[in-house]
């Protein structure tokens, strides 16, 4: 399985890198034109977890060909708060005057380089951080797009019983089992859901433990579960070649992973995190970004989108897939509301190790 992980992994970097040299028109811009430079520090699971991260990179590299800018990543060699600290302190130390980070990690690190940097502006990912002038929040209403995929799984399913991993209990992963919940239940309340995770915090590793992820889908698939969705970032490499030797369905997650088993991913849940990077880095350079401020991106700005089914199309047809996308216009209208637990889990869970870190 490993050998496979591999492969899988080269051939989605490689992918990254065509998809940028496509856009490298701008190598033509006035030499005199100053170059900002602007940093990403990554989550631990670097670039090829072929999720999250890889979806970070790619916007950092697309921002690179559209904009007359220098860009720089780090990546933590451990999933603590301590090590993504260090990543930002790097980045400040390079000259970077635009900084993104993101996750849980970055939250308590942020708050306090925001004031002990004011020239430089710092965005970030994946959670919402105000109260400071030159800090962003870039949100993901990853609710929503949940709720699309959950529908897509309770039609879909042939057994009735669907499945959820989630690499770590955190807010944000609770967000996407929430939404997926609701979407299953709106199609049909009589299937039912399993949820596990990789691990609990504070152990991070379910996000990068492909063995887990592995272990965890071939006992749900074994269990009558045919279809899964995976939201464990590197360790959903696992349930997607799980997913294959088992002959059951997987849901991929932040980036396109429908080519990864080819036939035996139904979708991806995208989180376009490359485009939100590109455009925030697009109102940085144009003098348009604005601290104190949350962004916000979901279903009805392509923030969130769900991939074509490319390989799936011919078997879950094409009344099903009508089916999806209606439902996407009804909530994108108001029509269906999705729950959105991300920010009170945050605060429960950010109060509950703030207590931990007092004992």
């Amino acid at each position: 399985m490993h050998n496979i992980n591999r492969f899988i992994t080269i051939a989605f970097l490689i992918s990254i890198l065509i998809a940028g040299c496509g856009k490298a028109g701008k190598s033509d811009e006035e030499p005199t034109r100053r170059y900002r430079k602007i940093g990403l520090a990554l989550g631990y699971a670097g670039i090829g977890d072929m999720a999250f991260n890889d979806m970070q990179y790619r916007g950092l590299i697309q921002a690179k060909h559209e904009y007359p800018i220098d860009v720089v990543y780090k990546v933590p060699t451990t999933e603590t708060i301590g090590e993504q600290e260090r990543c930002i302190q790097d980045l400040i130390d390079e000259g970077c005057e635009l900084i993104f980070s993101s996750g849980i990690f970055s939250v308590e690190g942020l708050k306090r380089y925001a004031p002990m940097y004011p020239q430089i502006h710092f965005v970030l990912l994946d959670n919402p951080l105000s109260g400071f002038d030159n800090v962003s929040s870039a949100i993901y209403s990853q609710h929503e797009g949940s709720f699309l995929v959950g529908f897509l799984a309770s039609k879909f399913s042939r057994t009735g019983k669907v499945g959820f991993i989630g690499g770590v209990d955190i807010p944000v992963i609770k967000a996407f089992l929430q939404g997926f919940k609701e979407g299953i239940q709106y199609a049909d309340p009589k299937v039912t859901l399993t949820a596990k995770y990789c691990s609990e915090a504070p152990d991070f590793n379910g996000f990068n433990d492909p063995d887990k992820g592995y272990k965890l889908a071939t006992e749900m698939y074994d269990q009558g579960i045919d279809v899964i969705y995976n939201v464990a970032s590197a360790s959903g490499n696992g349930i997607i070649t799980a997913a294959k030797d088992r002959g059951k369905y997987v849901i991929g997650v932040d980036s396109n992973q429908d080519a990864l088993a080819k036939g035996y991913v139904l979708t991806s849940m995208m989180k376009r995190i490359d485009l939100s990077i590109s455009d925030l880095v697009g109102k940085f350079i144009k003098g348009e970004l604005k601290g104190n401020t949350i962004y916000t991106y979901g279903l009805g700005n392509d923030g969130i989108q769900l991939t074509d089914m490319k390989y799936t199309r011919d078997f879950i047809g094409e009344k099903l897939i009508i089916e999806v996308y209606n439902v996407r216009q009804k909530i994108i209208d108001g029509k269906i509301k999705v729950t959105n637990i991300h920010e009170q889990y945050l605060k429960e869970y950010l109060d509950e190790q703030g207590s931990k870190a007092e004992e």
